[in-house]
């Protein structure tokens, strides 16, 4: 009998290694991915890598107590300071948001939806010497070409206070601030233009050497319309707004219920004009008007000022501070102002 060869039965082929190693290269690489997000979203990431980059070109130090970050939308801080130069900061926040699409960012175009801020307080200080605390920040490095076109949807600024305080050598400190502070902007961007609100409170006051502090403060409100270059300079500007005193003591204390409006236009080097209005409890105290030159890059002005039927309580809230007193004086008055260098150098010529 012819027998046969028995015919093999081949077992079941095990899969092939090219598939664990697709399995195993895809779940490294989504864990690599997942875990690069979650560096790239936390705290960490914000503190060591973008908060130095920061710093470096504000010539300033940047610091926040917590953050949440989306890359792809938005970023909050919370905690917000900002430090130059002294003990106390010259700039901090509640919160700070800001809204962006990373399409935009990662195409180079610098557009944001929308910035907002509560509580922002910013200090301006100028020691006796002349220092201020905000000198680093202008000694900051300049970039080495001009940066993107930037376009901000919205800004909206909510309770914030602007201080500028300055210590004389005669031992006399000067303060001016703003409180309750709310600024609310339309679009800002390159070649477009615009619309800015801002009210609050404003006061100012002097505190001489061991004696009482005297002062003044009331409630204000300004509108400006303006046309922006390219840069985001502003090529013309009109404003409007009114400021309210309401309490006044001292040597101010005459100024309680005074009340000014402001009405002016100005381009990039022409002042159009610029008018304010005086009034008190429904009487008119006279006007101021301005007209002239400006070269805003050096920090000069060739103006016309008039003053028209100007009564010793408006000379007074002005002369007062720097120890004039005009008594029962109307003033009217057309000068020649040249100002040079940011105020360093003043003339004026008239009558």
């Amino acid at each position: 009998m012819e027998s046969f060869p028995k015919k093999k039965v081949s077992s079941p082929r095990k899969p092939g290694r090219w598939r664990r190693r697709l399995l195993w290269g895809t779940g490294t690489l989504a864990a690599v991915l997942l875990l690069s997000w979650a560096v790239m979203t936390s705290n960490w990431f914000l503190r060591a890598v973008l908060l130095p980059k920061v710093n470096h070109a504000l010539n300033a130090t940047v610091n926040f107590e917590n953050a949440e970050w989306s890359p792809g939308s938005q970023l909050r801080l919370e905690g917000v300071t900002l430090h130059a130069t002294g003990e106390r900061p010259l700039l901090k926040a509640a919160r700070v948001e800001v809204n962006y699409q990373w399409r935009d960012l990662l195409a180079g175009r610098m557009e944001f939806g929308e910035i907002a801020c509560d509580k922002p307080e910013l200090f301006l200080h100028i020691d006796r010497n002349g220092n201020p605390n905000y000198g680093p920040l202008l000694a900051r490095p300049k970039p080495d070409s001009e940066g993107e076109p930037i376009r901000i949807g919205k800004i909206l600024i909510q309770d914030a206070r602007v201080e500028y305080r300055r210590d004389h050598q005669s031992g006399t400190m000067e303060t001016a601030h703003l409180s309750g502070l709310t600024l609310t902007t339309g679009e800002i961007a390159a070649g477009q233009s615009g619309q800015i609100t801002l009210e609050g409170r404003a006061g100012y006051s002097l505190k001489p050497l061991q004696q009482a502090v005297e002062g003044l403060e009331g409630d204000f409100r300004l509108k400006f319309t303006h046309q922006l270059d390219d840069r985001l300079l502003p090529t013309r500007v009109e404003s409007k707004g009114h400021l309210q005193v309401g309490t006044a003591s001292g040597q101010f204390a005459f100024a309680s219920g005074l009340k000014a409006e402001l009405d002016a236009e100005a381009t990039a080097d022409v002042l159009r004009r610029f008018a304010l209005h005086f009034t008190h409890a429904g009487d008119a105290l006279g006007k101021l008007e301005a007209s002239g030159t400006l070269q805003p890059g050096t920090g000069g002005a060739d103006l016309t000022v008039a003053l028209h039927r100007v009564d010793q309580r408006v000379l007074n809230f002005l002369g007062r501070p720097v120890g004039l007193d005009f008594h029962s004086t109307v003033l009217y008055s057309t000068n020649r102002v040249r100002v040079a260098a940011f105020g360093k150098t003043l003339e004026v010529r008239g009558t």
